[in-house]
């Protein structure tokens, strides 16, 4: 998991790395569709919403690369 901070330093949240999503995965069918979920709603995810876009939540030593999937559209 990674961990993401507020700049005061308190935790803002966590997210899978790519690593721990492909073992997870491997749980289910290859055939099983994925969606992502926000707010009570699902959302298809479809490869060219998939993006590497760097991401911080304001602590500066956090920041990284990370992989995005952009649900708001839905």
């Amino acid at each position: 998991m990674k961990t993401f901070r507020y700049p005061a330093g308190h935790i803002a949240g966590q997210t899978m790395t790519v690593g721990e999503l492909k073992k997870k995965l491997e749980e289910y069918p290859d055939e099983m569709p994925v969606f992502a979920e926000w707010e009570s709603c699902r959302a298809y995810i479809e490869p060219s919403n998939f993006a590497v876009n760097v991401v911080s939540k304001g602590h500066r030593e956090d920041e990284c690369n990370g992989l995005v999937i952009d649900v708001n559209f839905y």
